[in-house]
């Protein structure tokens, strides 16, 4: 799962995961995310730290219901 509120980034990032065998799910905010989540609880997840207004860390609680060991990888989507 790739989360990020940079539409472009997402589906570069998708394109390159896929070319390398990855499957990918992409959402833009964490109610998505969720949603998604809910439906096939990803082994990974890659979110970007800062979701528009929101905040990356709101997935960190919820993961543990979604899927007991679920790695996730937040990165801050800033690049100054």
């Amino acid at each position: 799962m790739l989360v990020d509120d940079d539409e472009l980034y997402l589906r570069t990032l998708q394109r390159c995961l896929a070319r390398k065998g990855l499957e990918t799910v992409t959402a833009s905010e964490i109610a998505s995310a969720l949603v998604l989540a809910r439906q096939q609880p990803p082994a990974y997840a890659l979110i970007d730290l800062k979701l528009g207004a929101e905040s990356g860390l709101g997935l960190m609680q919820p993961r543990r219901a979604l899927r007991e060991g679920m790695r996730l990888l937040l990165v801050p989507g800033d690049a100054r």
